[in-house]
């Protein structure tokens, strides 16, 4: 059942502009209770990783833990939104992106003296990332085998489930796993970008 904006629900009222104005994508209804709910998209939150080179390499795979954990309760304010009144997410967007040895994308100045840049990808023939956190369990949330483009980011297949637990906590930490094909050497920075779409109570 859709709803409808009324000035007598101030507190919904409230909500309904904030999302409308914010959201990337609205969608306003009722969940299985009857209960009125509003689901979103945040934007993109960025996990970055450690240079790593052939040392790192095993059995032509290397695992790597973000550097930053993350939380989206501030992402979710912006939307008049806590984290304990999610009822629902899932990750709808990964994207890999490598970086050149410069600093992370956003911080200054480069490690290396140089400028951030996109560089492409050319050594991986196989890519996944999971999310986990503190008393969470592990969910991949992207995967993707063969056919990487030559281009410095690249979208993973989003699997789609249930992150709730994930977007709850407030130290989201992502694992990237990538398997190698014709690895030069590096050093390499990659980043992985994550978009939630999230349901929250009204």
């Amino acid at each position: 059942m859709a709803l409808t904006y009324t000035p007598s629900r101030p507190r919904l009222a409230a909500r309904t502009i904030g999302a409308l104005l914010l959201a990337a994508v609205l969608f306003t209804g009722c969940d299985s209770g009857g209960n009125e709910t509003a689901t979103f998209t945040l934007d993109p939150v960025t996990f970055q990783f450690p240079l790593f080179d052939q040392g790192d390499v095993q059995n032509g795979a290397v695992e790597l833990a973000s550097e930053n954990t993350e939380s989206v309760g501030p992402a979710l304010r912006n939307f008049g939104f806590t984290q304990d009144e999610v009822v629902s997410a899932q990750v709808t967007g990964v994207t890999l992106v490598r970086r050149s040895l410069g600093s992370p994308s956003g911080t200054s100045p480069p490690l290396d003296g140089g400028p951030v840049e996109t560089k492409v990808f050319d050594f991986i023939n196989q890519a996944e990332v999971q999310l986990r956190a503190s008393g969470v369990s592990a969910v991949t949330i992207g995967a993707r085998s063969g056919d990487f483009e030559l281009s410095g980011e690249t979208s993973l297949d989003a699997q789609g489930g249930d992150v709730t637990p994930l977007v709850q906590a407030n130290d989201i930490e992502a694992v990237l796993n990538l398997s190698l094909d014709s690895f030069d050497g590096g050093p390499f920075r990659v980043e992985v970008d994550v978009t939630f779409e999230v349901t929250g109570q009204l």
